[in-house]
Parts: structure tokens; C-alpha cells; sequence
């Protein structure tokens, strides 16, 4: 009995983004340590990575400077926001990539669809603000300040994504031209089970540790005692 009470607290205590702490306000650095998770609500965020590379003498942006402010709801969506100043002026590029992937509690919770929202401006001919995010379900790009959804239905059981976020900013030929980035929004929805559905898993548990209890009890003689 010991045994199986054991084994329904490790199937609940997986089965929430409870395992890893909440995501807090700090720079993206914090985020890239070895084995780094954290949770938003049911979501959990983890593998994250961060590179930059630069051209013309633009700044690298490091992740030092780049703020991760988590977001509870916002809509019915959760994510994250990132801020910082992606900067390219005149014959000056940054491209800058984040890898992370998103994860929502157990198989029996599923995420829905994902939203990308970005602020940033170009000016001049050649000059660009983008943002770009690849999750293996599709491919959503963002210019200058705008908002895109992803598909509002995902395949059934989505409940991980592997991301690929490419934050770029270029500056044209002529002169005074230049791009930037200072946001970007990453957000999620999902569900998860009804509380009804909860009941009857737990009900459905305690009957099985019931059924358990007595075959064991049987088998040692002490059933009917």
C-alpha cells in the first residue's frame, strides 16, 4: 500500500509545472544557466540559449542586457516578455537567436496556439525590424510593431514546443538609416482538464489503491480477517 501511495503522489506532483519555481523579473543571463527551468502559470520554459552576432559595428547585445519579464495572462494567453535596445544604425546589423522550449504540465493538458507581439521601427531603404519564431509547427515573422497569431487549433496533444526566435535589426545604406527592436512579446494558450475530469482521475486512483489493497491483503492471508 506504502508502494502505491509513493507511486500516485510522483504521478501527481509530475503531472503540473509545480517542478520547477516560478519565472521572476531578470535578465535573460539568469535564464541560460545549466538545467534552468521555470513556470508561468501550468507552462514550464526551459533549454534556453541566446546568441548574437553582429556586423558594422553594431552592439552585440548581450544577454546581460536583456530583460525577461514573466506574463501570468494577458488575454487568456501566458508567456514572456524580453526588452532590450536591438539596435543597427547606418550599414549596421544584429542578428540575435533564442532557442527555449515550452512545455504545458502533463499529456493531458494541451497547448492551443501561440502569439508573437514585437515593437520596433525602420527607417530608410534596406532597413528592417523583425522578429521570426520556427517551432516545428510552423513559422510566424513579425515586422516593425505588429501582432501575429499562430494556428488557433494545433495538432492534437500539442504539449511541447521547441522554439527558434530570430530577433533581427538592420540598417540601410542611405544616410540616417537604421532599425530596432525593443520588445518581444511570446505568449501561449492551452487548457487543461476540467475539474471534473480531475475528480474522476483521483476517484479512479482511489479505487484502483482499493482493489490493490485487497488482492494483497489476499494473498497474504490476511483478506476476510
Amino acid at each position: 500500500m506504502k508502494r502505491l501511495l509513493l507511486l500516485m503522489a510522483l504521478v501527481l506532483a509530475t503531472s503540473s509545472a509545480a517542478w520547477a519555481g516560478a519565472c521572476t523579473t531578470e535578465t535573460l543571463n539568469n535564464y541560460l544557466a545549466s538545467g534552468f527551468s521555470c513556470s508561468v502559470g501550468p507552462l514550464l520554459f526551459s533549454n534556453f540559449s541566446y546568441s548574437t552576432v553582429a556586423t558594422g559595428g553594431a552592439g552585440q547585445s548581450p544577454a546581460t542586457g536583456v530583460k525577461v519579464t514573466p506574463i501570468p495572462n494577458s488575454g487568456g494567453e501566458t508567456g514572456f516578455q524580453l526588452n532590450d535596445g536591438w539596435l543597427a544604425g547606418q550599414n549596421q546589423s544584429i542578428t540575435a537567436t533564442l532557442n527555449f522550449t515550452v512545455t504545458i504540465c502533463a499529456s493531458s493538458c494541451s497547448l492551443q496556439d501561440w502569439v508573437l507581439l514585437m515593437s520596433g521601427a525602420s527607417s530608410g531603404s534596406g532597413s528592417l525590424a523583425s522578429v521570426m519564431e520556427t517551432n516545428g509547427v510552423g513559422t510566424l515573422t513579425v515586422t516593425s510593431s505588429k501582432t501575429l497569431a499562430g494556428p488557433n487549433s494545433l495538432p492534437a496533444g500539442t504539449h511541447t514546443m521547441s522554439i527558434t526566435e530570430t530577433i533581427q535589426a538592420i540598417g540601410g545604406s542611405g544616410k540616417g538609416s537604421s532599425g530596432s527592436v525593443s520588445m518581444v512579446k511570446d505568449l501561449f494558450s492551452y487548457t487543461v482538464p476540467e475539474p471534473a475530469s480531475l475528480a474522476l482521475l483521483g476517484t479512479a486512483l482511489f479505487g484502483a489503491g482499493l482493489l490493490l489493497r485487497r488482492r494483497l491483503g489476499g494473498a497474504d492471508g490476511t483478506a476476510g480477517q
